[in-house]
């Protein structure tokens, strides 16, 4: 592991979000083969992170959906029991 993390470097470019990722071996394609795994493994990492607070978020939106619409519906109920009580009656005419 000591050698890997000797031969391997990962730097941010400047203010961007573009990333550098080297590893110096005596056979390029390895190093390549090596560059590649690093970066896709990263991206993947990435992805599932962005995947996984969309889901939190979804799960939340959907709860608190469900807690107004139970509010809503004892908000109707309790106007419904209202002009029930105070005899209150819609004649469809202007308001």
């Amino acid at each position: 592991m000591r050698a890997f993390q000797d031969r391997f470097s990962v730097k941010r470019i400047g203010l961007s979000y573009v990333i550098d990722i080297g590893f110096r071996s005596l056979d390029p394609e390895r190093a390549a083969q090596i560059v590649n795994a690093v970066a896709d493994a990263y991206i993947v990492d990435q992805l599932e992170a962005k995947y996984q607070a969309s889901r939190r978020a979804g799960v939340w939106l959907q709860d608190r959906i469900s807690e107004l619409r139970q509010q809503v519906t004892t908000a109707e109920r309790a106007v419904v029991d209202f002009k029930k009580n105070n005899n209150i009656v819609f004649t469809g005419g202007d308001a």
